[in-house]
């Protein structure tokens, strides 16, 4: 699936979820503090919502979107990323069918990270996308909750 590059600014304003000025203010922020990515700072302005930037995300890459709010997951399917692996790439598992592990992503993986986790699991990977907010929640609930011993067994 190719999809043009877009800055992701430009989106959010074709789509109404911010203003131009709103982007051209963050965007002055985003100079005075290098690193920084454009809608966190609209975000932490409260320009944006979270939410809002992931189904843009979700409907601009044609990627389905998974809220995980009240999703109880398997841990066994938990079992399948290293807890260090999911915190580097903002994911986590969220179910197997068959041969396919279906991941939440907060950031579409690059092709060699998907690579490396269908060689890791032996799975074919399907990502879906949502908030950052939930994968966390879910890192914290699941792999440092309830698998603390889990560090270090993969």
């Amino acid at each position: 699936m190719v999809v043009p590059h877009v800055r992701v600014g430009d989106l959010l304003v074709q789509h109404g979820y911010v203003s131009r000025e709103n982007v051209e203010e963050a965007a002055e922020l985003q100079r005075e503090h290098h690193g920084k990515k454009l809608c966190s700072l609209l975000i932490e302005m409260g320009y944006l919502s979270e939410r809002d930037l992931i189904h843009l995300v979700a409907n601009h890459l044609r990627l389905p979107y998974l809220d995980l709010d009240g999703l109880d997951l398997d841990v066994e399917v938990i079992k399948y990323i290293p807890p260090e692996f999911a915190k580097e790439h903002q994911l986590v598992p969220v179910d197997r069918m068959g041969g396919m592990l279906s991941l939440a992503v907060v950031y579409p993986l690059k092709q060699e990270v998907v690579q490396e986790l269908e060689n890791m699991t032996r799975l074919a990977i399907k990502q879906v996308v949502c908030p950052k907010s939930d994968v966390d929640r879910v890192i914290r609930s699941y792999y440092e909750l309830t698998l603390p011993g889990l560090r270090g067994r993969f």
